[in-house]
């Protein structure tokens, strides 16, 4: 159902919160990329997104995938401006904009583990970057042929 609350059915045309189940996609096409060799997960983030802030630059993209950057959590920092992340609509640039604001990490990179969602986003960024097409297109395409077979 697209709603309990309103009995209405789901629909090929429902918007739905995919939440943590695009990390998978977003993991494999980073693996990807770095078994092709058209990425290192050990480059650090800073040569893909250089826009973020200089005390980043010692976190890998491995880091990124694994939780250990010390980011700060994009729903945290959208929940400190008042727009709720699981109430309101984002626009990735816009969520680029608000992590390129922190001022600090949580932890030193690969000091500490601690679940967050920020990794993944800006590892999406990285792989549009490196394919030059969005990173949904690219996924679309890449999984598509690996599944049929044609692009080993």
């Amino acid at each position: 159902m697209a709603s309990l609350e309103h009995d209405l059915p789901l629909s090929p045309e429902s918007l739905s919160e995919t939440g943590s189940v695009a990390k998978q996609f977003t993991a494999a096409a980073a693996t990807l990329r770095a078994v092709r060799g058209r990425l290192s997960l050990d480059d650090s983030m800073g040569q893909h997104l250089p826009e973020m802030p200089g005390f980043t630059r010692d976190i890998t993209l491995r880091m990124l995938l694994d939780y250990t950057n010390g980011l700060r959590d994009i729903h945290g920092l959208f929940d400190l401006l008042g727009r709720p992340t699981y109430t309101n609509a984002h626009e990735n640039a816009g969520m680029l904009k608000v992590m390129r604001r922190q001022r600090a990490l949580n932890f030193p990179p690969g000091a500490e583990y601690v679940y967050c969602n920020t990794g993944y986003l800006l590892m999406t960024f990285v792989i549009e970057r490196a394919t030059g097409r969005p990173f949904a297109k690219f996924c679309r395409e890449k999984f598509s042929r690996l599944a049929s077979g044609i692009d080993s």
